[in-house]
């Protein structure tokens, strides 16, 4: 499996299995410089900062919010890291495994993709990179911040590397679709605020920006909410940033000040004063 600077291995957490999650932070300057790995495939999920992807001749620059995969030859391939603050996710699966799962699907593949699979030598990318929407980047939080147990993480790490894989590599280049939204009735409003709190908690959120979600003033959302919980909002938000920076130390992903800030805190202090 790859190994790059700033790497924290979500899955798998003990033995090769074919493929792997990685989620990176990286200071600015840093590079890597990827050889050996002629049956892999590397899909990179860039969500800040921003990197760039050679092989041989071939280049792209990926920025925040984009993503772009390469399938590995014997060529070496480099990625370097630019800008500030730096945050994404490598998705790295084997040619092989790749082939098992797609051995009756090929003829839906993109042709250099399938050529690639074949084994010839052929080398794929870096792919153009593909701008993330609002929906994707919600999807990939989770990657970082699983909603599930810790016994039955790998089961869900491994459903989620085909996922990504099918959504960005498979079906590159298409768009998911859209969904309507309908008005959000009064009975529901607490609940999806308190869902949308525990999806964008590490955002800066104003109780303005909540009222606009859910479709009411703020005055009402406020006196509801502490009326429905028991709780303010301010509190509740607080609680659930606490659980999430209790869970990144427990993982050993961050250290306190990366927890404070991954949170939605501006200051080790905001955060200590919580």
């Amino acid at each position: 499996m790859i190994e790059l600077p700033g790497g924290v291995r979500l899955y798998p957490s003990g033995s090769e299995r074919g493929g792997s999650i990685t989620y990176l932070r990286s200071r600015r300057g840093e590079s890597a410089r990827l050889s050996g790995f002629s049956d892999h495939l590397l899909l990179l999920i860039n969500l800040q900062g921003n990197v760039q992807i050679r092989r041989g001749g071939h280049h792209v620059e990926v920025g925040a919010e984009e993503v772009s995969f390469v399938a590995t030859t014997r060529q070496d391939i480099e990625i370097s890291f630019n800008g500030g603050a730096q945050r994404r996710i490598l998705i790295e699966v084997e040619r092989g495994r790749l082939g098992t799962f797609l051995k009756q699907r090929k003829q839906v593949l993109e042709s250099g993709l399938a050529r690639w699979l074949e084994g010839d030598g052929y080398g794929l990318g870096p792919t153009p990179p593909r701008k993330l929407s609002r929906f994707d980047l919600e999807g990939i939080e989770y990657l970082i911040r699983p909603p599930i147990t810790e016994n039955c993480l790998e089961l869900w790490y491994h459903g989620k590397m085909i996922e990504m894989l099918t959504h960005y590599v498979f079906s590159f280049g298409q768009r998911p679709r859209n969904k309507t939204a309908g008005a959000i009735s009064q009975d529901q409003r607490i609940p999806e605020v308190m869902l949308w709190l525990r999806q964008h908690f590490h955002e800066d959120i104003t109780l303005d920006r909540l009222a606009s979600v859910v479709g009411c003033s703020s005055t009402y959302l406020s006196r509801q909410f502490k009326k429905e919980t028991g709780n303010t909002i301010s509190a509740f938000l607080r609680r659930v940033r606490m659980e999430q920076a209790a869970e990144y130390l427990k993982r050993g992903t961050h250290n306190v000040t990366e927890a404070a800030y991954d949170v939605g805190y501006s200051s080790l202090g905001q955060f200590s004063n919580a």
